[in-house]
């Protein structure tokens, strides 16, 4: 049974802020994402609800 070989190469470069690909805003690399956590269930006790802020990065990979 004969048996092939096949070598395929690709040239890729990182994509992100420090390295922007024409076309893409730059602020679509990053976003500040909030949420608030609310708690329920202990009464007078229950904390009071909490607001969270997360920094959401994209990072991708664009064929050279």
């Amino acid at each position: 049974m004969p048996v092939f070989v096949i070598t395929m190469k690709h040239n890729y470069a990182l994509v992100n802020e420090k390295h922007p690909l024409d076309g893409v805003d730059k602020k679509e690399y990053s976003k500040e994402i909030s949420f608030i956590v609310n708690f329920t269930g202990a009464g007078d006790k229950t904390p009071k609800p909490k607001k969270q802020t997360a920094v959401s990065f994209a990072f991708c990979n664009a064929q050279e």
